[in-house]
């Protein structure tokens, strides 16, 4: 059941998107790099590969050209959680995400650890990638191998100037709608900052310390015990039971 209907679907958005292309470049690149994280995000993708290959067949992919300033926002996003984040784990995320997407156009660590869990970001991905697409699209940017979008497969594009210039806005307008706007949501920021001691330091949850006996409070320094007395063993009180 599944099977026939996403390949039927892949399919229709295939079909859907060579009809528009024989339309408008510019419009075609920003539709197609808007929705390429999507497709990824929901497998859809695969279908567009057949029509991918047959354009490269005939002399190269406009449409894979296109395509290729998703990845690039997204790996854009990575580098913008990663300079914006304060959260050690967070910050880490961002920089182990980032990497793959760079160096091999891997990208669902970013789609399934970042943008799933960051919501707020997927407008800055869409954005960011239908520019880079409207541009690659516009200038009729090509793909004249099959290779995976990334910071290393850029000669494989032609004008590769054009490309490095609609992959660059897409990578560092994605970073910095992050780094400017932020990546957690409304409610994410109240967890941080009701935990929050300061900046820089790590997260503590406030505890309530009871006593374990019934007496009169005093100072710590009034305690005949000098090494207590000094706090050297930290700060406290003394209780002098009843």
């Amino acid at each position: 059941a599944f099977g026939p209907f996403g390949v039927n679907v892949g399919n229709a958005i295939g079909a859907a998107i060579d009809f528009l292309s024989t339309k408008s470049g510019i419009l075609t690149g920003a539709v197609v790099g808007a929705g390429w994280t999507f497709l990824t995000l929901f497998g859809l993708h695969w279908g567009l590969v057949p029509i991918l290959l047959d354009q490269l067949a005939h002399g190269g992919s406009p449409l894979f050209a296109m395509l290729a300033a998703a990845p690039l926002a997204q790996a854009g996003l990575a580098l913008g959680v990663f300079l914006r984040a304060k959260d050690k784990n967070v910050k880490t995320l961002g920089a182990s995400t980032l990497v793959p997407a760079l160096l091999s156009g891997v990208t669902e660590p970013i789609l399934y650890g970042l943008m799933m869990r960051y919501k707020r970001t997927i407008p800055y991905v869409i954005i960011a990638a239908a520019v880079g697409g409207a541009i690659n699209g516009m200038f009729g940017t090509k793909a004249v191998v099959y290779a995976f979008p990334s910071a290393l497969s850029i000669p494989a594009f032609a004008p590769m100037g054009i490309h490095i210039i609609a992959i660059g806005i897409a990578f560092a307008g994605a970073a910095l709608m992050a780094v400017l706007l932020g990546f957690e949501d409304k409610k994410q920021k109240e967890v941080v900052s009701d935990n929050k001691v300061e900046a820089g330091q790590p997260l503590v949850k406030k505890e309530a310390i009871v006593s374990p006996l019934t007496g009169a409070i005093k100072a710590l320094n009034k305690v005949d015990d000098q090494v207590f007395a000094s706090e050297a063993m930290g700060k406290g009180i003394a209780i002098e039971p009843t």
